[in-house]
């Protein structure tokens, strides 16, 4: 009885001993991968100065805990291994050790930035066929948010409940790992750390927030990102960052010129709080999205661009990429993933190759034809074809360069077809007999899309010649509550009509539902009076009846679209056209898709098309 009530007397120094587990630092797992050719940060916790010693892999540290408990050593740096080891931390005290296995020797790069970097591998459009064969030994993954550590890619860790919606890992992070696994020859490890719908003031470092910026930019939650999913890593060696973010902070002209001050800031405080020097940092231009016409992805896209102007910085534009309706996540991400890890091939491993597509150098003007030089030709320009597609249908072929804008001493865009003349496109047009500024694929959602690459298939960068403005790229409909994104412009679905106004009009034909679209200049200010200017109407596939009520402007326009029916899987023979006898609109037309329509001052139609059901 005395010797069972001295027991617990007995034991509690030995409990006071291990007041702390010894324990690694969360991102420390079997499977995981350090960083080749750096010295390896390796940290955990343990008891108040506790003496441990690390070892992995033949080389061997020693170290006393800190006062808290924390330690650190530096391995030395060692060359790409794909041969598995263990990392051992043994304590002084007998018996008492932690140990990690599985462990390769490579590059680690981290894989960050909102929904669009977060978008799973079960969300890509090829997911399904990379899933059947994304199994490699030496691709690892680690999730942030997870709390499963480090894993080896297979069909049932990247296609797990990891990410997204608990459709896997990052569909962009894993296409990109993937193609470096092909041309690097070494493991690879892959971090992601992304939240969905964040700004990028939540990713900054404190250290950079701190510094004043003389912004008025909306500061809720700033760094809160950084602290919980990027602050764990650091000091952990890392190759370099894949960065996909900016669709948050376009939602005014403000914001998206702001993005242009505060992106450089986030990359350098990164690398000072890394303090692993300039390590690469390659980022994806916003693609293309018709959603929200009065959001300012033009100068977002040009504020990312300036952004390269910091050392081993990289842009892969996506601009051809993204989906023109209504989702702004481009559902393919594996086109994303391979320019990005063009970017790194170059800029991380020196690899001399073409990393990107035609960048806006000069612009010249001779005899009313402006002349655009580039850089990054290639092996020389060429028309080609954007990679999404209308309603499942190839954007057709085009000698000519689209996409396009000129404008005079007015300031006034006019949509043109360009022509390649070697290494340069020539721009001209009879509206603009003497032009002093160009623009390409400036808008939410440009309309045409820009079809100029070099001959390795990358695509030209969106760009204006013109800087010193900011006018406007497309103009929103005001009294529209709900809006989903066409080609471009906005489209809302309505109920039976009223007594009055367009629903009115609609009765006259016995509509009782109807999807009302309202076409918008897309690339040119609302002030157009120019009666060549264009824009190209879509229809929705499922229509049985489309009414063009008018041109939305002051004075009458005659409106001829033309729209291919077949091409959007419509059966001709059950698709009807009515005009409605309004006096202070002309709207006789046969349609075919992608045909251009005439548009008067303050630039717009409007479309009405038959549902035939409630929605």
């Amino acid at each position: 009885m005395k010797i069972a009530l001295l027991i617990p007397l007995l034991l509690a120094p030995l409990a006071a001993l291990h007041a702390n587990e010894l324990k690694l630092a969360a991102v420390f797992s079997d499977h995981m991968v350090l960083q080749r050719e750096k010295p390896m940060p390796v940290w955990g916790s343990a008891d108040p100065h506790e003496k441990l010693t690390v070892e992995f892999a033949g080389h061997k540290q020693s170290v006393a805990a800190n006062a808290d408990g924390t330690w650190m050593v530096k391995l030395d740096a060692m060359k790409a291994s794909d041969e598995a080891c263990d990392l051992i931390v043994q304590s002084e005290i007998k018996d008492r050790k932690t140990k990690i296995s599985d462990v390769l020797v490579g590059d680690v790069w981290v894989a960050s930035g909102q929904s669009n970097m977060n978008w799973a591998i079960r969300q890509d459009s090829q997911g399904s066929m990379a899933l059947t064969r994304c199994a490699d030994p030496g691709l690892r993954l680690y999730h942030t948010e997870q709390g499963q550590g480090w894993m080896v890619c297979a069909p049932e860790t990247l296609g797990g409940k990891y990410g997204w919606s608990d459709k896997g890992f990052s569909a962009t992070a894993y296409y990109f790992g993937a193609e470096l696994r092909k041309n690097v020859k070494c493991p690879i490890g892959l971090i992601q750390s992304t939240v969905g719908g964040t700004t990028i003031e939540r990713w900054m470092a404190p250290e950079t927030i701190k510094v004043p910026l003389n912004l008025s930019t909306y500061r809720a939650g700033e760094g809160a990102c950084f602290k919980a999913l990027i602050a764990p890593l650091i000091p952990l060696g890392i190759k370099g960052v894949i960065w996909y973010q900016g669709e948050s902070n376009s939602s005014t002209l403000e914001r998206a010129k702001e993005y242009a001050v505060l992106f450089p800031r986030l990359i350098e405080g990164w690398r000072q709080v890394w303090n692993q020097g300039d390590f690469p940092f390659l980022f994806v231009q916003l693609a293309a999205f018709g959603g929200h016409p009065e959001w300012s992805m033009p100068q977002l896209r040009e504020a990312q661009q300036k952004t390269l102007a910091l050392p081993m910085t990289g842009m892969a534009t996506a601009i051809d990429l993204g989906n023109p309706l209504d989702d702004i996540h481009p559902a393919g991400k594996s086109e994303v993933g391979r320019r990005l890890s063009l970017l790194a091939r170059r800029i991380a491993y020196g690899e001399q190759l073409v990393d990107a597509g035609p960048l806006y150098r000069s612009m010249t003007v001779e005899a009313g034809k402006m002349r655009i030089a580039f850089t990054n030709l290639g092996s020389g320009l060429v028309t080609g074809e954007p990679v999404w597609t209308y309603n499942g249908k190839p954007i057709p072929h085009s000698q000519h360069v689209l996409g396009f804008e000129l404008a005079g001493a007015d300031g006034r865009y006019i949509p043109v077809e360009g022509d390649i003349d070697g290494n340069e496109v020539v721009l001209a047009s009879p509206c603009v007999p003497q032009p002093v500024a160009a623009r390409y694929d400036w808008a939410m959602c440009p309309t045409p899309q820009g079809n100029l690459y070099n001959k390795e298939g990358l695509p030209a960068f969106p760009f204006r010649t013109d800087t010193a403005g900011d006018m406007s790229v497309a103009t929103p409909s005001r009294d529209i509550v709900s809006i989903r994104g066409m080609v471009f412009g906005n489209c809302l679905s309505l109920g039976k009509g009223e007594s009055n106004g367009l629903c009115a009009w609609w009765n006259q034909f016995g509509i009782r539902y109807a999807e009302m679209i309202s076409y918008w200049m897309p690339q040119c200010p609302v002030k157009v009076s120019d009666p060549s200017v264009r824009a190209t109407v879509y229809l929705r596939k499922g229509g049985k009846k489309a009414i063009v009520l008018g041109s939305w402007s002051k004075t009458p326009v005659s409106v001829v679209p033309q729209i291919d029916f077949a091409t959007l899987g419509l059966d001709p023979a059950k698709v009807t056209l009515q005009a409605p006898a309004i006096p202070e609109f002309q709207t006789e037309a046969t349609f075919k898709v992608g045909d251009a329509i005439p548009i008067a001052p303050d630039g717009g139609i409007i479309l009405v098309l038959e549902d035939g059901e409630a929605k």
